[in-house]
Order: structure tokens, then sequence, then C-alpha cells
């Protein structure tokens, strides 16, 4: 019985720690949800935070927190610091390949544009740094962007950064090929509009 009890004790607690996880409650964030979850390798090499100790306040406690080495005290911060490493991550090929898949199956969006045939949009930001600007989606075949739709559009633009979605095409050039623009032609009773004006000039 004293056995049964404890095995039950410990599920209880791993569960709670499972649910405690600080990525949990971040991603569980609707916006966050457009988000890659950052490989722990990748978190715990300090290289790839090179230069945010001085964008951070309490960096070396939002650092430890995001990676639960260390109770939660702002969580604010700690998300500023995983949207800032979340912009560096998006440029290693792990990083860069999940967001290609994601764009593929237009999670972050069409086109709307009509000549461009629903495209998919690849999510960016106007700047690196937090707090300027909100993710946009930009499309490679106007080379248009657009206010990104839903709770994309609250999420912070950092997370991309200005470059990545030029990077992502760059790598993939054969998954973003230039399609054909379609341009859309008014037309009255089957007429184009053109061709009746024209036919009002040389009258």
């Amino acid at each position: 019985m004293r056995t049964d009890t404890c095995e039950n004790n410990e599920s209880d607690n791993s569960e709670k720690a499972y649910d405690d996880l600080w990525i949990l409650k971040f991603m569980n964030k609707r916006q966050n949800r457009y988000l890659e979850r950052i490989q722990d390798s990748f978190l715990q090499d300090r290289f790839n935070f090179y230069g945010l100790r001085e964008k951070v306040e309490d960096f070396d406690d939002a650092y430890l927190a995001i990676q639960d080495q260390k109770p939660s005290k702002n969580f604010s911060v700690e998300s500023m610091l995983y949207i800032l490493a979340h912009q560096r991550y998006v440029f290693t090929k792990t990083g860069a390949d999940n967001v290609l898949d994601r764009v593929l199956n237009k999670e972050y969006g069409t086109c709307p544009r009509y000549g461009c045939k629903d495209i998919p949009l690849i999510p960016i930001g106007l700047s690196n740094q937090i707090g300027k600007a909100y993710t946009m989606a930009y499309c490679h075949n106007c080379n248009n962007l657009f206010e990104a739709r839903g709770s994309l559009k609250k999420l912070d633009g950092a997370a991309w950064g200005s470059g990545f979605a030029h990077f992502l095409i760059l790598t993939y050039p054969y998954q973003f090929e230039k399609r054909s623009f379609r341009e859309y032609t008014p037309k009255i009773f089957g007429f184009g509009v053109t061709e009746l004006e024209d036919n009002d000039d040389s009258s």
C-alpha cells in the first residue's frame, strides 16, 4: 500500500512539475504559438546569447528561468529574452526548416492580392529591437507587406527580425519561385473597361 501511495505521489509531482515548465506557460499564449520551441542545446549554449546581456535586464535570472533552472521572477523580461533568442534561432538550419514547413502549410496566411493566387506569406519584423513593431506578413511574389492576421499580429516582430524572410527565400529558392502575376481586368457586360475607353477616344 505504501509503495502505491509513493508512486502516485511521484506521478502527481511529475505532472505538476511538467505543467509548471516556463516554456509551456510561454507557448500557451495565443500569439506565441506561431513561434518555434527553441532546442535545449541552443538555449544551453551561452554563445547564442552573446550581446543580449546589455539588452535584457536581470539577464542571468531570465536566462536560467527560461530553462527552468531557476524560478520565474519577471515573466515579461524572460519573454523578451526568449523572443530575442528566437530571432537568432530561426537562422539555424533546424529553426529555418521548421518555419519553412509552417510557411508552406500556410500557417502565417496567404497573400490577399488577386494576382498571387494564395501564395503563402512569411513572417517578418520591421525592426530587430523589442517593442518597435508587431509581426508583419511578407509575400515574395509581389514583394508586398501585409498586416498579419489573427493573434499573429500581436506578436513582437523582433521574434523574426527584419532579415529573416529574405534569408529563408535565399536558403530555399526552389520553394519561393516567382509566379507570373495575374492582373485583374475590370469588365462591363463582358467588355474590358480599357477596351470601352479606347473606343470612346476613337469616336
